[in-house]
């Protein structure tokens, strides 16, 4: 199962290595953008979120695209080059985005295209899957009609069930904190964000469409393969 993860990156251990396909660091210097195939995670975050989605799909094959330093910044100008980039891939079967801009904080035609990059490659087969902004519900690229926008809510007990909110629309789930890799090489806690989420429903996703039957929640049914999947989401989001 071919992921996309848009985040800070990975690291490169046992656990990890045999999961990277492909990694790409596109990073900002003197106003321009530059590439590197460097594995490289020097927040920690996407590190969290892949080792997130490996926990439910443990065959996922990963390309990364490391566009947010080490304090976890980034520009909009890296996610687009990223989607570009993306949309280049054929065989890519879900994308886990964590990143989250405001509409009125980036010009009309990067956000245009953003959402244009998003439909095209929706269109073809993928499923996009993004966490909503911690702090606001009014985030992108979460709320775009093509993308899964994802957060999390502590008062669920069964951490495998999600549910659709017609009121947001947006997708919600347990925020329980596990235990998962850092980029130390050591295990933490993590949850309690949108971003854990977001990662842990790219994996359910993942592991439906893998056919590896990890079952899946989706409101009050109980999702075990593709087609029964596909139903329930289109019905969600009608």
């Amino acid at each position: 199962m071919k992921i996309a993860i848009i985040d800070s990156g990975i690291i490169k251990n046992h656990i990890f290595e045999k999961s990277i396909n492909n990694f790409c660091h596109l990073y900002v210097k003197d106003n321009y953008i530059f590439e590197s195939n460097e594995i490289i995670d020097d927040n920690g975050h996407g590190t969290l979120c892949a080792s997130t989605i490996l926990k439910y799909c443990p065959d996922s094959i990963f390309d990364i695209y490391k566009i947010s330093d080490k304090e976890g910044n980034s520009h909009i100008e890296q996610l687009i080059l990223a989607l570009e980039k993306i949309l280049e891939q054929k065989k890519t079967k879900l994308i886990n985005i964590s990143m989250s801009f405001k509409k009125d904080k980036i010009s009309i035609n990067d956000f245009e295209y953003i959402q244009s990059l998003l439909k095209n490659i929706k269109n073809r087969g993928t499923i996009i899957i993004s966490s909503v902004d911690n702090d606001s519900w009014s985030s992108y690229p979460s709320l775009f009609s093509n993308v899964v926008g994802v957060y999390g809510k502590r008062n669920i007990l069964n951490v495998n069930r999600f549910f659709y909110s017609k009121k947001h629309k947006l997708y919600w789930t347990s925020n329980l904190p596990y235990l998962h890799m850092d980029n130390t090489n050591d295990y933490t806690l993590f949850g309690a964000s949108n971003s854990y989420c977001s990662a842990k429903i790219t994996g359910l996703i993942a592991s439906i469409l893998s056919e590896k039957k990890q079952p899946l929640n989706i409101g009050n049914t109980i999702v075990t393969n593709v087609s029964i999947y596909k139903n329930v989401i289109n019905n969600l989001k009608s």
